[in-house]
């Protein structure tokens, strides 16, 4: 697979705010195992800004239950509905809001 793993952006999910974090981006700062303020877009070959926490499915795990996951982009990455190669030495942090314990009942 290389240096990257291959996402999709999930759609509609900026609105659904059960994250006690505040924002997407929020909650991928506040759940890092080894915490920095990333700046770059975590997608190969994109050097523009962080701007968001984007909501993503890892594709690899066709035919299995998809998981989400946040990682840092740039917005233009973050609207984009084609596949992300995204940096593996990214920390992909869980949206399940539940299991972070970060969840806020809407």
């Amino acid at each position: 697979m290389g240096d990257y793993i291959i996402v999709r952006n999930a759609r509609g999910t900026s609105r659904r705010r059960s994250c006690n974090c505040g924002t997407w981006i929020d909650h991928w700062y506040r759940h890092q195992t080894a915490p920095s303020r990333r700046i770059v877009c975590a997608a190969l070959g994109c050097s523009d800004s962080v701007l968001v926490g984007a909501h993503v499915v890892d594709v690899s795990r066709r035919g299995m239950r998809p998981l989400h996951w946040i990682v840092p982009t740039c917005h233009r990455c973050n609207m984009t509905s084609d596949e992300l190669a995204i940096k593996i030495t990214v920390e992909m942090i869980s949206a399940n809001t539940r299991l972070m314990g970060c969840h806020r009942r809407l």
